[in-house]
């Protein structure tokens, strides 16, 4: 694969006329304009979804209702038959964005979520929306409990027990330091999983189809073949529709099922 270039991206160094070329201050502008594309058509969605709702006779009125009462039932179902709105929002806003971005290969476009920066930035924006609401849901002290382990429960306070009462203490100190390591990565270790699972898949569908595309269009008698034989349809349904679906509902799922651990029981999973 040396010397194919399968994406064509387009870089912009802002600071290069001050000879600053870092590759941090280095932005690819075919992602933030996908990623803004993405956002004018969630603004079309909901104008249309609004006056969907306002027209209950309409047959976008029965779609937007079928879709907002089945992520309704979702929810629902991690939080024991209730849906809390603020939960339901954010989840379908998860969904909603990735599916998105995941369908661009529909149109001829490089996903969004193919990028690592973008799907980095979606799993940092889970984990940390879940971490305020479990401090909102027990408090901070519980919260902090869940990183300082304190494994020994100390002993009600009597003169002929102090000296045990601080062997619990210093035990429960030691054990605290020692497994906060332990807890802050299996936190962050999370934050990796679901970013590159997302990643991983869209960007192999992603070069799966590129590659198709290049042996296709190498000769005007493997076109034809692709187009009369149905394969051009079944690879750009599977890795563009059904992997798209399936790869946002995966990353929508997970926040669900670690949110509604976070805010309904004090032993919150890391995600």
């Amino acid at each position: 694969m040396t010397g194919f270039d399968l994406f064509h991206h387009i870089y912009w160094q802002p600071l290069s006329y001050f000879g600053v070329t870092n590759p941090f201050f280095t932005f690819q502008l075919d992602l933030i304009f996908s990623t803004w594309f993405v956002l004018f058509l969630l603004l079309i969605f909901s104008l249309v979804g609004r006056y969907a709702l306002n027209n209950p006779d309409s047959l976008l009125h029965t779609a937007y209702m079928t879709f907002a009462r089945s992520f309704t039932a979702l929810v629902a179902q991690s939080w024991g038959g209730y849906c809390p709105e603020k939960y339901f929002l954010i989840i379908t806003t998860f969904f909603i964005f990735i599916l998105t971005c995941n369908w661009f290969m529909l149109i001829g476009l490089e996903e969004p979520t193919a990028n690592y920066n973008t799907t980095l930035a979606l799993a940092l924006l889970s984990f940390l929306y879940i971490q305020k609401e479990s401090i909102k849901k027990h408090g901070v002290l519980a919260y902090l409990n869940e990183y300082f382990k304190t494994p020994l429960a100390i002993s009600t306070f009597s003169w002929p027990m102090l000296p045990v009462i601080i062997l619990q203490y210093l035990i429960n100190g030691v054990a605290a330091i020692a497994l906060f390591p332990l807890e802050l990565m299996s936190k962050f270790s999370g934050v990796l999983s679901l970013s590159f699972r997302l990643f991983g898949n869209i960007l192999a569908g992603t070069i799966v189809f590129g590659l198709w595309n290049s042996f296709i269009h190498s000769t005007w008698y493997f076109q034809i073949f692709g187009l009369v034989s149905g394969i051009n349809i079944i690879i750009l349904g599977f890795f563009g529709i059904f992997e798209g679906i399936i790869q946002a509902f995966v990353f929508t799922i997970l926040t669900t099922t670690y949110l509604s651990l976070a805010t309904t029981s004090q032993a919150e999973e890391p995600i």
